[in-house]
């Protein structure tokens, strides 16, 4: 398993104890992860999570200029990855479940069920599939949580909802979240028929724009984030993440 982060305090993603004043910032977590199929047997492939600053009142503007989120990437090395990367996501999910301002994220159950079956008795993932079960008003002590395809809506692809609310997604980054693509990605990896790093990055790049696209719309839904004009998803990325993606942004093509 590879990680990729731009975080300062990895294991604290909503906050450090470690600051030397306590800071009233709250951020807002945008998840997704990509699986492939080895047999009938789910393989996760790439897990990200964007965590993106809000106010505690108001609507923070979203332009990519003034843009800065931090991202955690957990990207398979082989397909025996699966269990420690559902292990570091469900560490996320812990301190999400009350730390988090809010949470976005697509089709989240059927991402959870997966991850429970990677990784049963996770903490995390159990307390965030409780809480994520319908009805799913406010509950003390536990952040709001949105479901861009139930609650955003329509209840399809990502891609199609991004379109639905007025946030086109660039055809680079709609290609890396196609599930051929991510079963491509796949079989490059277990064959050693593409280069590596490439592969990992493509699958980084296209959880991250996930994420990314689930936190916007999410925190739009719940006025949390605010825009005039619909920011770009690649520009976003590129403006945070390209330092751990050159292959993204210098290349034409993963394949």
């Amino acid at each position: 398993m590879r990680e990729l982060t731009n975080l300062n305090w990895r294991d604290t993603p909503f906050g450090s104890s470690g600051q030397p004043v306590e800071r009233r910032i709250r951020r807002m977590a945008g998840i997704a992860t990509q699986w492939a199929d080895n047999g009938g047997e789910p393989v996760l492939m790439a897990a990200a999570m964007v965590f993106v600053p809000v106010k505690l009142i108001g609507s923070v503007p979203v332009t990519v200029k003034t843009l800065h989120y931090g991202y955690q990437l957990f990207v398979a090395e082989r397909a025996q990855d699966t269990r420690e990367m559902a292990a570091r996501v469900d560490q996320v999910l812990v301190q999400a479940r009350k730390d988090a301002a809010a949470v976005a994220w697509h089709n989240a159950l059927d991402d959870l069920h997966s991850l429970a079956a990677a990784h049963p008795h996770g903490p995390g993932i159990q307390g965030m599939t409780e809480a994520w079960q319908p009805p799913r008003g406010k509950q003390r002590g536990i952040t709001a949580r949105i479901d861009t395809a139930r609650d955003v809506g329509p209840d399809g692809l990502l891609a199609e909802t991004a379109q639905a609310g007025g946030l086109p997604l660039d055809e680079r980054l709609r290609e890396l979240q196609e599930q051929g693509r991510i079963q491509q990605a796949f079989a490059e990896l277990t064959a050693g028929t593409a280069d590596p790093d490439i592969v990992m990055q493509s699958m980084a790049a296209g959880a991250l724009a996930q994420a990314l696209t689930a936190a916007f719309l999410g925190g739009r839904h719940l006025d949390l984030l605010t825009w005039t004009t619909a920011p770009s998803v690649y520009d976003a990325i590129n403006t945070v993440a390209w330092g751990s993606l050159p292959g993204l942004f210098f290349t034409t093509s993963f394949s």
